[in-house]
C-alpha cells in the first residue's frame, strides 16, 4: 500500500473546497482550517505538506516558516492561490518528490 502524505491546509475562506480537492487525490489525506491560531495546538511534525492559500497574510505564513524553522520540523510548505485544478495536485506531488 503506498503511503499516504498527510497535509495540514489553511486558507481564510476556500479551506473546505481545497480539503476535499486533497481529499479526492489517493496518495493524500487533507485536514483544513481557516484561522491562524488553530494551529497553536496542532502538532505540525505529523504531517508531511502545509497548504497555505488565500487570506492568510504575509505575517502569518512568516510566522508559520519561523514555527517549522524553530521546530526543525521537515514539513513543506507550499503557498497555493488558485491557477486551476490541475494546479494543486501538480504542487502537491512535486513537494512530495523534492
Amino acid at each position: 500500500m503506498e503511503k499516504k502524505y498527510r497535509v495540514i491546509i489553511l486558507a481564510k475562506t476556500i479551506s473546505a473546497l481545497l480539503t476535499r480537492l486533497v481529499n479526492n487525490l489517493e496518495q493524500f489525506t487533507g485536514e483544513g482550517y481557516s484561522i491562524y491560531k488553530e494551529l497553536d495546538n496542532v502538532d505540525l511534525n505529523t504531517y508531511d505538506i502545509l497548504l497555505v492559500g488565500g487570506g492568510i497574510t504575509n505575517e502569518e505564513i512568516d510566522m508559520l516558516r519561523d514555527r517549522i524553522s524553530a521546530e526543525k520540523l521537515s514539513i513543506k510548505l507550499i503557498e497555493h492561490y488558485g491557477g486551476g485544478s490541475g494546479l494543486l495536485p501538480q504542487e502537491l506531488y512535486a513537494a512530495i518528490n523534492k
